[in-house]
């Protein structure tokens, strides 16, 4: 390379042919290194990324019989985390795609490298604001993990989870329940299923369809929710697994409030939804020891089913009863 070879570069020469003797490359080391380099041109006005110094380095680290392209990838996708830590997300994209560029020269491909490159992409468009593409990352993940053997159904099943998130963030609710109810499946194939994370899109799912305002649906996954959380043992159970049973039970019952409050402002007012909706209403006051919102609640779900199309006067009778009882408790 001359004697106008960077300083650097002589440095990673050195450091290469002591590394020619073991066995791997030290991907952290060149990393490093490269960084140097990159920092090097910076502070002399070479802002571009490909430089003609960047690229002898990359050709001399090509020249090690040992160096994988794996490795290279890697390489690469440290120096775009450094990038998107550093804020400059033009150069960390650039480098990641260098790095899925290497990672798929390998055979066979490392799918599972080239699925957390993917993750690193997605999240840094997610940051970004480009939630098209994130979420076409994300799915872009999903379908690496699902080709490596074997597959990681836990690390595929929150892959689904973030990019549903988005899909219900934007009001997507029919594919939001769809994927959501994927990522389930996939968690539970792990052998030690993760209940806190199936009780969490258990959530996610009675909020959806709790937004549909389809309220037997939201109320059988917000108790799915439930019986995943109370799955953990107590030495497996961390504070906020109760402080979020506290607070999923708070926002259930404020989602379903407001479903009432659509309900009552549909013309015709559905009649067989709403009993069904207050009924548990009342319910779910009733063991938050609110008395008073219970009686109201009870009071309001008898009336409503009284309004509706067939009156069925078997469960009129118990909503009767559970009225009563709650009159009592309060009296």
């Amino acid at each position: 390379m001359g004697s106008g070879t960077p300083t650097v570069i002589l440095y990673m020469q050195q450091i290469l042919a002591e590394q020619r003797h073991c066995g791997t490359i030290n991907e952290d080391m060149m990393c490093d290194i490269l960084r140097m380099l990159v920092k090097q041109q910076v502070s002399i006005g070479n802002t571009t990324w490909s430089t003609v110094h960047f690229d002898e380095a990359m050709a001399e680290l090509r020249r090690c019989d040992n160096i994988k392209d794996e490795s290279l990838g890697g390489i690469f996708r440290r120096l775009g985390d450094k990038y998107a830590e550093n804020g400059d997300s033009t150069q960390a994209f650039a480098h990641f795609d260098a790095a899925l560029t290497e990672m798929r020269r390998c055979d066979p491909v490392d799918h599972r490298l080239v699925g957390m490159t993917l993750w690193h992409m997605a999240a840094l468009h997610g940051k970004t604001g480009d939630m098209t593409r994130a979420i076409m990352e994300f799915q872009a993940v999903v379908a690496e993990l699902r080709r490596c053997n074997p597959i990681d159904h836990h690390l595929v099943g929150i892959n689904i989870y973030n990019f549903t998130v988005q899909y219900a963030k934007d009001g997507d609710r029919t594919q939001a329940i769809t994927y959501f109810e994927e990522a389930v499946t996939e968690l539970r194939k792990c052998d030690n299923v993760d209940h806190h994370m199936v009780g969490i899109v258990f959530y996610r799912l009675s909020m959806e369809y709790g937004k549909n305002g389809d309220g037997t649906q939201a109320l059988t996954y917000f108790d799915k929710s439930m019986d995943e959380i109370r799955k953990l043992t107590i030495a497996n159970r961390k504070p906020s697994d109760y402080v979020y049973v506290h607070d999923a039970t708070a926002r259930v019952i404020t989602q379903f409030e407001e479903t009432v409050a659509k309900l009552r402002r549909c013309d015709p007012v559905d009649h067989n939804t709403l009993y069904l909706i207050l009924h548990e209403l009342a319910r779910r006051h009733a063991q938050n020891g609110d008395r008073t919102q219970a009686i109201a609640r009870f009071e309001e779900a008898v009336s409503a089913l009284c309004m509706s199309d067939s009156v069925d006067h078997g469960l009129l009778t118990v909503y009767l009863a559970d009225l009563e009882a709650a009159r009592m408790k309060c009296a």
